[in-house]
This record gives C-alpha cells, sequence and structure tokens, in this order.
C-alpha cells in the first residue's frame, strides 16, 4: 500500500531538479581572470526573473561606482555584472545587464528581484503552502560569496539539514 512518503521525491532526486534553477552571481572579473563570486540567484515565475539578496545587488552598487585604480586596488579587473549558466558539463559565463525590479530598503529586507532579458533558466518550483515542520529535512544550496574556484570547476555548496526550531 502506497502511502503520502511514496510521493516524496529523495534528497538526491530535489538537488537534482533545483540545481538548473540555482545561479552563481559575479560582480568583477579578478586579474587571473575568475569571476569575483559575490552570491547566489534563482529563477521563479519566469526564466527572466530572479530573486537574490539585498547585499548581492548593494555589493554591486557599491563596485559600479568604483574608479579603475580603486577596482585594481582590490585585485579586479572590471566591475560587470556575470551570471553563471548551467551548460552540459559544467557553467559558462556570461555577461549581463540586469535591471532591478524590486529591492529591499535595507539588509533587514534582504531581497532583490533582478530581470534580465534573454535570461533562459527554468523557475524554481516553490512549495505552495506550509510543508515544513520540526525535523523536516532541508537542502541549503549556493555560491556564496568569496567561493574559491577549482581551477574552471565551479560547483554549488550543498548542505542537508533538518528544521530545528520555530
Amino acid at each position: 500500500m502506497k502511502t503520502d512518503l511514496d510521493q516524496i521525491p529523495s534528497f538526491k532526486e530535489t538537488l537534482a531538479s533545483v540545481i538548473p534553477s540555482v545561479i552563481p552571481i559575479a560582480v568583477g572579473m579578478a586579474k587571473d581572470g575568475r569571476p569575483n563570486i559575490i552570491g547566489t540567484g534563482f529563477a521563479f515565475e519566469f526564466s527572466e526573473f530572479f530573486a537574490t539578496c539585498w547585499h548581492v545587488s548593494n555589493y554591486q552598487d557599491e563596485l559600479s561606482g568604483k574608479s579603475e585604480s580603486a577596482l585594481q586596488e582590490l585585485g579586479l579587473v572590471d566591475n560587470k555584472l556575470r551570471i553563471a549558466l548551467r551548460g552540459p558539463d559544467s557553467y559558462l559565463w556570461r555577461e549581463v545587464e540586469a535591471k532591478t525590479w524590486l529591492r529591499g530598503q535595507s539588509e533587514e529586507h534582504d531581497v532583490c528581484i533582478y530581470r534580465i532579458i534573454g535570461l533562459a533558466v527554468p523557475p524554481l518550483r516553490l512549495p505552495q503552502g506550509n510543508s515544513f515542520e520540526l525535523g523536516s529535512e532541508v537542502g541549503l544550496i549556493g555560491f556564496p560569496m568569496g567561493l574559491i574556484l577549482q581551477g574552471d570547476v565551479i560547483r554549488p555548496y550543498v548542505i542537508k539539514t533538518i528544521i530545528a526550531g520555530g
């Protein structure tokens, strides 16, 4: 006899379905040719819209106002916004021009919604309702600021944990 638990995908299956929607965000290129990763975004609803954090867009604003010499002091050769799209074997970096669609006013409202015309990322399907309770397994996935790349290989950090408090 099948139960509701039989309908729940495994962590591995869920991870495989989520990863294509999660993208690394970089502002600037380091002198060694590696992108300056500052955070994570994910596509939602429509593939041209993606969510990230206010602090990511704020850092982008800070770098966009820097002179070439100030960027060089930070070890950067430019301050362009880049995202990496998942290819068959790796992520491929692409310069983009994002339009800020919605942004929180401060770190207290740590959200920013960008729109990138022509972005082709599958939207993340978010669960409806409150299906999480104490002890539920959850996964965290992303590309944190300061991520050290292993050569040209880029992989998201993935953490599996449980909801331990309310």
